[in-house]
């Protein structure tokens, strides 16, 4: 997958989204031996710091899909990122 340039691989970015899934599924413990599987996986086959990349290409595009708010305005992605 590419974003401005970088390139990342399809697998980091699916693992980077299963652990979000995760973290936000407590109650659907069902679920997690495939994600983890998948990770495991995914961190086997590209490595650790592929799947940080994965992960950052999510929050880049979460931000980009959000937003930077009104011209002249403090947007979403300024007071989020404040914090």
């Amino acid at each position: 997958m590419t974003m401005s340039g970088a390139r990342v691989q399809v697998g980091a970015v699916q693992a980077a989204w299963d652990q979000a899934s995760i973290l936000r599924s407590p109650d659907q413990p069902s679920a997690w031996p495939a994600r983890s599987e998948r990770i495991a996986a995914a961190t086997a086959l590209y490595g650790a710091g592929e799947l940080h990349r994965g992960t950052v290409w999510l929050i880049r595009g979460a931000l980009h899909l959000v937003g930077g708010g009104r011209r002249g305005g403090e947007g979403f992605t300024e007071r989020f990122t404040k914090r």
